[in-house]
């Protein structure tokens, strides 16, 4: 069969199970804090861990990558979009709740904003957090929770998986083909409390911290401000003097343009400090749009009749 049958076939596939929702050549910009990126190839909502495990197998069936993207998660898609299955995990993975007197269960889905309605000091800093922890365990940042991570679960293979941790084990790396499910977390200091930052940084932020050596700026925006560039705009992006260190989408702007602003700002910090900074994100997706992607979605790309249960 050729890509667009495959596709097809897949998309069809999909809409047969319980607890998905599924759209072809749906536009990444409506799901991206950033609202950049084209299409991917088919967009499912999978309801709880049970529906992602069947989606998942149709998925190896028909020999299609699949990637998760989380609900605030910051990524960088290409105009061009996302080949494949792209999986967003919905009411299933949400949730809120206590595990025993002291320690909590946070839904991979849920925003660490949810922590603020628990009135303990210890949640706060998580709290300010922006993103989820599925999230945060995909960008490989979940040695920030060393110090209050309990345990947690993943799917993975034709099952759920789980951990428990004591409090001196660093947070586990998924593997490769693992999907968090929810984290179990205890009072106690974060790694970022320790050495002073409090991450990860606000959606919207493009640059990474500075590495931490003696006359480094203290935060990419000290960085930026010091070059003299909060305020610089190219063409549909600009560099906040509000917030700095956040990039605005002034309408319309293009990843195209976002990388070469960065780029841009990055050799400007070089040249005026010596110091690097680099790109924070992830960035997905292909460059160039394929004829599949670019066609206008026909009336069988509609959402499934059968939605998340």
């Amino acid at each position: 069969m050729s890509e667009t049958e495959v596709e097809r076939s897949l998309a069809d596939t999909l809409r047969g199970l319980e607890g998905l929702l599924v759209r072809e050549h749906e536009p990444m910009s409506r799901h991206t804090p950033m609202r950049t990126g084209g299409p991917a190839d088919i967009w499912a909502v999978v309801s709880d861990p049970e529906a992602l495990l069947a989606a998942l197998k149709v998925a190896r069936r028909h020999q299609t990558r699949w990637m998760a993207h989380w609900p605030w998660q910051d990524l960088i898609v290409r105009d061009g979009g996302v080949r494949g299955l792209v999986v967003r995990p919905g009411a299933g993975f949400e949730g809120l709740r206590h595990a025993d007197e002291d320690r909590i269960v946070l839904g991979a889905a849920t925003p660490f904003a949810a922590l603020a309605g628990l009135g303990r000091g210890w949640w706060d800093a998580l709290a300010r957090w922006s993103g989820t922890p599925g999230g945060l365990f995909q960008d490989g940042g979940q040695d920030y929770l060393t110090g209050m991570l309990a345990g947690a679960r993943w799917v993975r293979g034709r099952g759920v998986e789980a951990v428990e941790l004591g409090e001196g084990d660093p947070a586990p790396d998924l593997p490769g083909t693992a999907l968090l499910v929810d984290v179990t977390l205890r009072p106690g200091l974060l790694v970022a409390d320790v050495f002073g930052r409090i991450a990860p940084l606000p959606s919207g932020h493009l640059f990474a911290a500075p590495p931490t050596k003696r006359g480094a700026p203290t935060s990419a925006a000290q960085a930026l401000g010091d070059a003299g560039l909060l305020g610089t705009r190219l063409r549909r992006w600009r560099l906040s003097t509000e917030d700095p260190g956040r990039v605005l989408n002034l309408g319309g702007g293009t990843v195209d343009d976002l990388l070469q602003l960065f780029h841009g700002a990055k050799a400007q910090v070089e040249r005026y400090s010596g110091h690097t900074l680099d790109l924070r994100l992830t960035t997905a997706g292909s460059a160039t749009t394929t004829a599949s992607s670019a066609r206008r979605a026909s009336p069988t790309s509609s959402p499934s009749r059968r939605g998340p249960r």
